[in-house]
């Protein structure tokens, strides 16, 4: 499944899932302006590995903030969000 979204900045992003073997989940990236190609920013996934099963999800900060993305860690939820 692929979803794709232009922000109100003008920016694109797309989400796609995927399985390749021992880790399976889900891809969100962003349009890069000057090659026009989707560079990946964030991975949630599930892995198995020498522990198990574990959930993780990778950050791809140096790509984010090449892009002009701004990575914000949050310890609680907000309350303006909702799911």
């Amino acid at each position: 499944m692929l979803l794709q979204k232009k922000l109100k900045t003008g920016t694109v992003i797309k989400a796609w899932n995927y399985d390749e073997g021992n880790t399976a989940g889900q891809t969100v990236a962003a349009k890069n302006g000057s090659t026009g190609d989707f560079e990946a920013l964030v991975h949630v996934e599930s892995v198995e590995c020498s522990e198990g099963i574990v959930n993780r999800l990778v950050i791809k900060k140096n790509a984010a903030e090449k892009l002009g993305w701004t990575v914000v860690e949050e310890e609680d939820e907000h309350p303006d969000r909702e799911m």
